[in-house]
């Protein structure tokens, strides 16, 4: 394990909050060739799979953006709690409001400063699925079951 400096990890936090479509093949410049990039939906190894994320995010959401709340340096990660922000695109182009989810990232860095490892905490349950009308309701009608009330 490598310890983080400040500035790496706000050089990482940069990449994240500063993202275009045309900044996603700059994933490279941040992470290693085999990156691991983990999150409720995906697991993916490598730059072409993280690109791969990245423009689908860019394809399927309008004006997608990051916002870094906090950071933390561990002795073996880094760690982020995030905001992001975004509206669906729908099938039909019509949009359906503005969506927000809030996150951990855990950062394993090498030696040299990049991402070998990125991995998303959130909650898609109720930040994602509760969105959807059948699904929804069944998310939280099981949230409510199992809740200590």
């Amino acid at each position: 394990m490598a310890h983080v400096e400040p500035e790496v990890l706000e050089n990482y936090c940069r990449f994240w909050t500063d993202l275009t479509p045309d900044g996603v093949k700059s994933v490279g410049s941040v992470t290693t060739e085999d990156v691991r990039f983990s999150d409720p939906f995906n697991d993916v190894h490598g730059h072409a799979g993280c690109e791969r994320i990245l423009s689908h995010m860019f394809e399927t959401t309008i004006d997608p953006r990051f916002s870094i709340r906090d950071t933390a340096i561990g002795e073996n990660a880094a760690y982020l709690r995030w905001d992001m922000s975004f509206t669906p695109k729908s099938k039909l182009g019509q949009t359906t409001g503005q969506w927000s989810f809030t996150g951990m990232s855990e950062l394993i860095f090498t030696p040299d400063g990049l991402v070998r490892a990125h991995i998303d905490h959130w909650d898609s349950g109720t930040q994602f699925y509760a969105r959807f009308p059948l699904i929804g309701f069944l998310v939280r009608r099981v949230r409510s079951l199992a809740s200590a009330k």
